[in-house]
């Protein structure tokens, strides 16, 4: 299997407008008979921290034109490895090449993750290649609900799903929410655009 690495930076500040932007993405890639198997969304940045995103493409590598075509229809730069200068679409599409940082929001077998299955089922069922409990969160033999919204991290060269404990029976869910709450927010260990990291 063939992959290529995009990266897509328009400085967003907002994790929901990359999102977006990622979407109008992959629909252009795929109008370009690409076909995409990750979407990504990465903190990128020195000194001004934000949102950027990156596409890993299946295939034959895209031809030469499709990089301006992107950046003439969206409003960010756009980068192709290894090709590209340095900047946040750089550094996006590295962190998903590399599998680490970031977290997804579009992969195989993202289809088959709805309702209730067993956690243990997760990696034949989809791309996460393990599911890791949170604060010693057991996982083997644990039902996982997803509650519709599975985001799966890239850390250590892998792709893996951050749980935590669902219900008292045992059962657990992903530990990032579509809508979190405040108190839920405060606790995420992702880093967040502006912000300094616990402790840090």
């Amino acid at each position: 299997m063939t992959l290529h690495h995009l990266g897509l930076d328009a400085g967003q500040r907002e994790r929901a407008d990359l999102e977006h932007l990622l979407a109008r993405a992959g629909h252009l890639v795929v109008a370009a008979g690409q076909v995409v198997r990750l979407a990504g969304t990465h903190v990128v940045g020195t000194d001004e921290r934000h949102w950027a995103g990156a596409l890993e493409l299946v295939g034959d590598r895209p031809d030469a034109g499709l990089v301006d075509r992107l950046a003439a229809q969206l409003p960010a730069s756009v980068v192709l490895l290894p090709g590209g200068a340095d900047g946040g679409a750089r550094e996006a599409a590295t962190q998903l090449r590399d599998r680490s940082a970031g977290r997804l929001v579009q992969f195989p077998g993202q289809d088959r993750l709805v309702g209730t299955v067993p956690a243990d089922d997760v990696p034949r069922l989809s791309a996460v290649e393990q599911v890791v409990g949170l604060a010693g969160t057991a996982t083997v033999g644990a039902a996982l609900q997803t509650r519709g919204f599975v985001r799966p991290e890239l850390s250590g060269g892998r792709i893996v799903l951050l749980v935590r404990p669902f219900v008292e029976d045992g059962t657990v869910a992903p530990f990032e929410t579509e809508h979190p709450t405040p108190c839920c927010a405060a606790h995420d260990p992702r880093p967040v655009p502006g912000t300094a990291p616990v402790g840090g």
